[in-house]
């Protein structure tokens, strides 16, 4: 039951075949259940108790109204709780996961984009320090020299300002790929539990139409013993 999640006793029912309601129930399961049935407990405990039942013997209409009643059932059991059924929980531990390892990268990204500019700003104005001492030292030609010096290192720190912001938004984009993969992963898993739900109540009712075929065939062959 792990790929349903935590919750997925409170969408969980016993249903119980050829027993008309619950004390038809106590008649033939609960005296038992310490004894020979005692394996059933587990499931009754993990479906807290929430039995369904369903006549095998009743009439196709009894059938039908009883599979309706479980149908109406499951879906309020269902409507009453936030998270559908087919949640998964490592699916979505997993989202969790990358999300945190993307903060985690984007946040130390900055950290030491900032130590790396104060640690340019400061190298810079040292330099500037300097320079200004050199200054008046210097020829024209000398300063000319310098001031180029000084616009390629400003080019320089805009350059890897730069490299910052784009490494940052492929941060940012591979977490939204990411994100994005395990919303798709998430829907491709519904879509495969509905479809299995279809095949299940598809086998469900041809179980039942056998049945019913089943009933009328003998009900056939006691009418031509009869005659």
């Amino acid at each position: 039951m792990e790929y349903f999640g935590d919750d997925a006793n409170d969408y969980a029912f016993v249903i119980m075949t050829f027993t008309k309601d619950e004390d038809e129930l106590e008649k033939h399961f609960h005296a038992n259940f310490g004894g020979k049935c005692s394996e059933v407990t587990p499931v009754f405990r993990f479906c807290k108790d929430k039995e369904l039942y369903i006549d095998n013997k009743g009439s196709q209409t009894e059938k039908e109204e009883i599979i309706k009643d479980i149908f109406t059932s499951i879906d309020s059991a269902n409507a009453r709780k936030l998270s559908p059924c087919f949640s998964s929980r490592f699916k979505q531990a997993k989202i969790e996961e990358a999300a945190k390892a993307a903060e985690a990268a984007i946040k130390a990204a900055e950290a030491a984009r900032d130590a790396e500019i104060k640690h340019k700003e400061e190298l810079l104005k040292a330099q500037r320090e300097a320079f200004k001492a050199l200054k008046k030292q210097m020829t024209e030609q000398n300063t000319k020299a310098a001031e180029a010096a000084e616009a390629a290192h400003k080019r320089e720190l805009e350059s890897e300002r730069e490299l910052y912001k784009t490494k940052l938004e492929m941060a940012k984009l591979t977490f939204k790929t990411q994100q994005d993969e395990a919303m798709r992963q998430e829907r491709i898993a519904h879509k495969a539990q509905q479809q299995r739900e279809r095949e299940e109540e598809a086998e469900q009712r041809e179980k039942l139409e056998m049945e019913l075929y089943k009933m009328n065939l003998e009900k056939q062959k006691s009418s031509c013993i009869i005659q």
